[in-house]
């Protein structure tokens, strides 16, 4: 009789252990779907979560947390124990008061307008609270115009998860939106708050959320990773290396082993907007869908697409709460000495803006001015040196504005 395969491998006498792993582990059909309820310190809360594996658990609820496992709560190792066996759904549950708050802020998307100062707000106003709770952007902009002293603006971000976050906003410069709305859309059939003739990629923007605090201007600008990108100011918005080569400061930022990224969006301002491929590219829609991973929240006020609150009759939100290329700037209504809009700030131009005198005081008209004068009548210089003169009068002599560099 032949012997079975597992004593066939013994060549001879002796005491040997053998051991037969008689478990079963049960696949659970995706169909079917557990609910694991209980308390992280991370994730979104009081609304359920679809969880398909442990990365993606593990990137939005964390770890096990060995600090709630000291209190008697196992929820994270439960949830990565069911992931075993499938997908889950997750409800991690807060009870929220007012006590509770994050920091809002409400954007300029408009050039010749300047972004509203931070604010805060209890985080569940934020809410839709009727039975599971949902982001919902009436919430967001309802709590913003309570908590604000100047109110919403037309693009808003608010922070409703549980860790500090830095977003910039910039205009995006991403290819193939060079073409009018008119072509885009077709004749007859541009949105009534766009002129016809501005370009699709005028509303695109680029929002990039970071893992940390990079408000500190100060600290930054000191520090010795840093340092080189940020000025007192802000990030600088182009750098230059010991060769001379010059490269983005957001870019050059994001390079760093030191930063971590957790988003970056590229979307349009315009409602409901998809490109030639049929994918949704409204901002909104693009930076709530990850809401739960990044806490960020996008509330856009949609109504004024169509009851625009401008004083001008008519108004369309395109080049007025919509600007950004600088339209606005050209005439200033608003009288604004600094560029403070989205993630953008500084001076109005980086070229220092001089007045130029065509012709002699008091001389013939044939004899033109080498002077040059910064508006004000002091300090003057000639052309070609930078010597201080004293005051001369500039009553009645033609002028015109010119432009040097700094």
């Amino acid at each position: 009789m032949a012997l079975p395969a597992n004593i066939q491998q013994f060549k001879s006498s002796g005491v040997y252990r053998l051991e037969f792993d008689k478990s079963q582990l049960i696949n659970i059909p995706t169909e079917t779907i557990r609910l694991v309820i209980g308390y992280s310190n991370k994730g979104p809360f009081n609304t359920p979560i679809f969880v398909p594996d442990v990365q993606f658990f593990t990137s939005v609820f964390g770890g096990i947390d060995n600090g709630l496992e000291l209190k008697g709560s196992y929820f994270h190792r439960s949830c990565l124990t069911a992931l075993d066996r499938g997908p889950i759904i997750v409800l991690n549950l807060l009870n929220l008061d007012d006590s509770v708050t994050a920091e809002f802020r409400a954007l300029s998307s408009a050039s010749d307008s300047t972004n509203h100062v931070e604010g805060d707000s209890p985080v569940s106003k934020f809410f839709n609270q009727d039975k599971f709770w949902f982001i919902e952007d009436d919430s967001v902009i309802s709590a913003i115009n309570q908590y604000d002293g100047q109110g919403s603006t037309l693009f808003n971000l608010a922070n409703a998860g549980k860790k500090t976050v830095s977003v910039f906003v910039t205009k995006s410069s991403v290819p193939g939106f060079d073409i009018s709305a008119e072509e885009w859309y077709g004749s007859g059939n541009v949105p009534p708050f766009l002129d016809r003739s501005s370009w699709i990629s005028d509303f695109l923007l680029r929002v990039i959320v970071l893992d940390g605090d990079f408000s500190d201007y100060q600290a930054l600008s000191i520090d010795p990773i840093y340092g080189s990108l940020f000025t007192v100011q802000g990030l600088k918005a182009t750098v230059t290396d010991a060769f001379g080569n010059t490269a983005n400061g957001l870019d050059k930022l994001l390079q760093l082993p030191e930063v971590t990224t957790l988003a970056e969006y590229t979307g349009s301002l315009i409602p409901e907007f998809v490109d030639k491929d049929g994918t949704n590219l409204f901002i909104e829609d693009i930076i709530n869908n990850e809401t739960s991973k990044t806490g960020l929240v996008c509330a856009i006020n949609g109504d004024w697409y169509y009851d625009n609150p401008s004083l001008i009759p008519n108004a369309m939100v395109d080049g007025l709460q919509i600007d950004l290329i600088g339209h606005g700037l050209e005439l200033n209504n608003n009288g604004i000495s600094v560029l403070d809009f989205l993630s953008y700030y500084g001076s109005l131009n980086a070229l220092q803006p001089y007045l130029q005198l065509d012709y002699n005081w008091g001389g013939a008209t044939s004899s033109v001015s080498t002077y040059l004068f910064d508006g004000t009548g002091t300090p003057e210089y000639t052309v070609d040196q930078s010597t201080e003169y004293a005051a001369l009068g500039m009553a009645g002599v033609p002028m015109k504005l010119i432009y040097m560099d700094h």
